[in-house]
């Protein structure tokens, strides 16, 4: 289909005739109506052009969005799988054989509250400090000082994750309320896993 306007076929025949006087140089003069057809005919292709530009841009714009947005569906996929995945290793990871009843609850504690989401047991990378031989190490916080992990602090970093952050590792970390026995049973875990 195109842009172009539909002259009617006797001016068509006229517009010729003039075309072919105009070439054997018998100039006559043009009438009115044809020169408003040949400026309709003329601002016809103008505004094909600029309706082709107008839709060339469109479409290229409407790629890009698509494009952005495919990109963005994409690497929000991979950011939920990638975390599904650590969450799966390190879930993995939590199995412990253990003859400490209470370290056994402290390590049901654990994956009932996520603590293994972003804590390992086994000494690998997580989101925070991995919890094999945690008990009795110096740890640098992000404020320079150092602490020694024991009870106290690891209960503190439970109930205030922020106020002692180890360096290296994001301030990501939520407070959590828990009973007395369940932070017997989480230290108790815990200190299982540093012997």
């Amino acid at each position: 289909m195109s842009c172009l306007p539909r002259v009617p076929k006797s001016c068509a025949t006229g517009l010729m005739k003039d075309a072919s006087n105009w070439k054997t140089g018998l100039m006559k003069p043009v009438s009115n109506l044809k020169i408003r057809l040949v400026k309709i005919f003329v601002r016809g292709l103008a505004t094909c052009s600029e309706t082709n530009s107008l839709l060339e841009n469109t479409v290229q714009e409407n790629k890009r969005i698509w494009l952005d947005l495919t990109v963005a569906f994409v690497l929000v996929g991979l950011l939920i799988f990638g975390s599904l995945m650590i969450y799966e290793l390190n879930f993995d990871a939590m199995e412990v054989e253990l003859d400490d009843e209470l370290a056994q609850r402290g390590q049901e504690i654990s994956t009932e509250r996520g603590c293994v989401a972003c804590h390992t047991v086994d000494g690998s990378l997580g989101v925070g400090p991995s919890w094999r031989n945690m008990f009795g190490r110096t740890q640098t916080l992000t404020d320079g000082s150092t602490v020694v992990v024991d009870a106290e602090y690891f209960r503190e970093s439970i109930r205030f994750p922020r106020r002692k952050v180890v360096e290296g590792y994001p301030n990501v970390m939520s407070p959590y309320m828990m009973e007395e026995e369940e932070f017997e049973a989480l230290i108790a875990f815990a200190r299982r896993l540093s012997q």
